[in-house]
């Protein structure tokens, strides 16, 4: 019987097994003899669950070049890629062979990936309204001052985060005044 290590934990999707790792004081960030973190081992099979846990151990999101978050796109795991965007992952990071996660999106054909990604790294406001995190979307608007600003098809943060259901982004941006009447695709 082979012996059980956090990285086939976190593979497995086995959350009270690295919970337990975890409380023992295993380091989160150590890399197995393919070089992989405990972090790019769930991501590489969508373990969302797992994902949290190490996350909120500050893992880091990188290992031996490779991301979690290159690993996630490569395999089409929209919800993993989200849930890496939100910790802040850096969306134009390239792996070893030299490609980004948005390259992978456009090379695997995983649209919804894609979207994610170039909406985070060309658009951080719209990003933020769509994911329905207000600070984040607090602090880009700080920064930018630009709560009416515009994607390729014309969307607004506003229409982001009324279409995801996302009511408080929705009362904060018309706090700002945006245009509520504001259309999108020009037909």
């Amino acid at each position: 019987m082979s012996e059980r290590t956090i990285w086939k934990d976190a593979r497995h999707g086995k959350v009270l097994e690295v919970q337990r790792r975890l409380a023992q004081g295993e380091f989160v960030d150590q890399v197995d003899e393919e070089l992989k973190s405990p972090l790019s081992a769930a991501a590489s099979e969508g373990r969302a669950d797992v994902l949290h846990l190490l996350l909120a151990k500050e893992s880091s999101t990188t290992d031996n070049g490779a991301t979690a978050l290159w690993v996630a796109t490569k395999r089409g795991y929209n919800e993993i890629v989200r849930l890496l965007l939100h910790h802040s992952t850096s969306v134009v990071e390239a792996a070893v062979d030299g490609k980004t996660p948005v390259d992978l999106a456009v090379e695997h054909n995983h649209a919804n990936c894609k979207v994610l990604l170039l909406l985070r790294q060309q658009h951080p406001l719209l990003y933020y309204a769509k994911a329905g995190d207000l600070a984040k979307l607090m602090v880009q608007v700080a920064h930018c001052g630009a709560p009416d600003e515009r994607d390729e098809s014309k969307k607004t943060a506003l229409m982001y985060a009324a279409v995801s259901g996302h009511t408080h982004i929705v009362r904060y941006l018309l706090t700002l005044n945006v245009d509520m009447h504001a259309a999108d695709m020009v037909r």
